[in-house]
């Protein structure tokens, strides 16, 4: 063997583990953006009618309202506080394998009353217009629209947001 040969072999020993490791680097850097910047979802249901189809895309920013720790709920920094109108992502308290895509209405300290005459946010209704044939609400005058669901008029139910974290429910069949 040459030396020319033993070279060669040398060089190519070094090559396939800073290959492994940029891969694994690369990965890395991709998953933590998935994790820390934006995460894709797929709209499940009709229920954010017509703002959002069933089956679209959609890209959320996790820096919308503050820099959080990967996988938990603890903000290192908050600049901000989710406002009326904003479509949000959660957790179902159900099953936290499900996420939920919703509008925010209402805000602590609002009362949110949902009847069968529409929406009641602070004891002023909502206006509501009609749309593609569905009735919808317009929130606060912004061009947010949330549709409305036809099953509530079997059920009475009021909202009042205590704060950001418990959202109490009451459900009574009238």
């Amino acid at each position: 063997m040459n030396s020319h040969e033993g070279q060669k072999r040398r060089d190519l020993r070094g090559t396939w583990p800073r290959a492994l490791g940029s891969l694994a680097l690369a990965l890395l850097m991709i998953l933590a953006m998935r994790w820390a910047l934006f995460e894709p979802y797929v709209i499940p249901s009709g229920s954010m009618l017509p703002t959002l189809l069933i089956r679209d895309h959609i890209f959320v920013n996790k820096f919308a309202y503050g820099l959080r720790l990967p996988f938990s709920s603890y903000y290192f920094v908050r600049w901000s506080q989710p406002k009326r109108g904003d479509v949000v992502v959660f957790r179902s308290v159900e099953s936290s394998d499900i996420f939920l895509v919703k509008r925010v209405v209402g805000l602590p300290g609002d009362q949110v009353l949902i009847r069968p005459e529409g929406l009641e946010l602070n004891g002023k209704p909502v206006e509501t217009k009609e749309m593609s044939g569905k009735e919808v609400q317009l929130l606060l005058s912004d061009w947010t629209l949330q549709a409305k669901d036809e099953a509530i008029n079997d059920f009475k139910i009021e909202m009042e947001v205590l704060d950001p974290v418990s959202h109490p429910i009451f459900i009574d069949r009238n």
